[in-house]
């Protein structure tokens, strides 16, 4: 039963190896299709696992133009990028949809623990990471 479990973590950590080489060795090639500075930007396409990783990763030099260019060609300057792992990112730069987010209906966006955890140590209970009554008071 050892054996088993030891070639079973020998395989996966050769697995991540030869992953992290592949990317390493072929990102050039790999990624020219997805960061073309020449074509229209248009909505990354999404996989299973890895979401939008590929287009994010062929654009990690330039992040905030590429994310501005593919709200410019959108007709509603909405869209939704999908992290690695199922986390998705909206983006929205229509004034109706900011509006609606943050004046209208407030109360149906929930900031949520994810978020509260991450900027407690710097907010505390502060107006930026409470929901609901809190919030209210």
């Amino acid at each position: 039963m050892l054996d088993l479990e030891l070639s079973t973590s020998l395989l996966l950590c050769l697995l991540s190896l030869l992953f992290y080489f592949f990317f390493l060795f072929n990102s050039k090639s790999i990624f020219t299709s997805f960061c073309s500075s020449n074509k229209s930007a248009e909505i990354p396409r999404s996989y299973p696992l890895i979401g939008s990783f590929l287009s994010i990763y062929a654009n990690r030099t330039r992040l905030i133009q590429w994310t501005s260019d593919i709200m410019a060609s959108t007709s509603t300057s909405t869209f939704v990028l999908h992290r690695p792992l199922g986390r998705r990112h909206v983006f929205t730069a229509n004034p109706s949809n900011v509006q609606h987010i943050l004046k209208t209906h407030f109360h149906i966006y929930q900031k949520g623990e994810i978020f509260r955890a991450h900027i407690f140590d710097l907010l505390g209970d502060g107006i930026f990471s409470v929901d609901g009554e809190n919030w209210k008071f």
